[in-house]
């Protein structure tokens, strides 16, 4: 909701471990275009979000994970929203 109100728009590239108990931790923001603080705010909600993890041999381990979001808003048509996200997704959001 904080980025609705403030009108942010962008992606953000996270690294994380998804830990045996399904937490994400060790949470990085690699890049974030165009606001620096969407890696903010992407940090605060993904140690929200509970994971599956990575079983062998019915065994729970710590798994590496690269993550990308998008957040895109628009005043207008969900059309047009949807067109506006299509377009954001082909930001050059990366880490290299």
């Amino acid at each position: 909701m904080e980025l609705a109100r403030e009108g942010l728009q962008g992606c953000t590239v996270l690294s994380f471990d998804i830990s045996e108990s399904g937490k994400a931790k060790n949470i990085e923001a690699i890049q974030s275009v165009p606001h620096r603080s969407l890696g903010k705010y992407s940090r605060k909600m993904l140690k929200k979000w509970k994971w599956i993890p990575v079983s062998t041999a019915g065994e729970a381990k710590t798994e590496k994970r690269t993550l990308r979001l998008d957040f895109c808003i628009d005043d207008q048509s969900s059309e047009q929203t949807l067109q506006m996200c299509q377009q954001r997704t082909q930001l050059a959001c990366n880490s290299n």
